[in-house]
């Protein structure tokens, strides 16, 4: 199975180690894996187990989170993500001449946008690792309009844990 990871961490941590003990844990030549990630110590690791790295400027996020909710002066980390669009989809393109993939793997909620765009793009199924609590402003704007996208154009939500379960609107606990 070809598998197209989306992840945006620099540093190796929490995710990062996560997605590495995930790959490793797979049999021996059942999962050929590309990811797309920014340069640093994760991509670093990722080289290391066998991934093919595109590494990307930034990859664009909509943060979609309790606790990272754009409010007050924390609407300007949006020029950000709006700046890090243009290198996001030039790794996707990039990944689509090492296409085809069988599956693509967002690894977080907050790649929502950009992992639906790939899901258009790749035309394969699409899985979105849920890793933080969400945001309760669930049906109002962007966020209401994200998740009804999530219902239903994600073929598979990973959950962390209850917790994090317990925070995604009705509509898509069952994904």
């Amino acid at each position: 199975m070809r598998v197209l990871y989306i992840h945006s961490v620099s540093q190796f941590g929490g995710s990062s180690k996560s997605m590495c003990e995930m790959i490793k844990a797979m049999p021996e030549g059942a999962v050929e894996g590309t990811i797309i990630c920014p340069r640093g110590q994760a991509a670093e690791q990722f080289e290391k187990i066998g991934l093919d790295v595109i590494t990307a400027m930034g990859v664009s996020q909509w943060d979609l989170t309790k606790y990272g909710q754009y409010k007050g002066l924390r609407w300007l980390i949006l020029l950000r993500e709006i700046l890090r669009i243009p290198f996001s989809f030039w790794a996707l393109f990039r990944a689509k001449k090492k296409g085809p993939f069988d599956i693509i793997h967002a690894n977080d909620i907050v790649f929502t946008p950009l992992a639906l765009f790939a899901k258009w793009l790749f035309k394969v199924p699409l899985v979105l690792h849920v890793r933080c609590l969400v945001s309760e402003q669930h049906y109002s704007g962007i966020n209401g309009f994200l998740f009804r996208k999530i219902a239903k154009h994600v073929d598979q939500l990973i959950v962390i844990d209850k917790a994090v379960q317990n925070t995604l609107p009705d509509f898509c606990k069952s994904r």
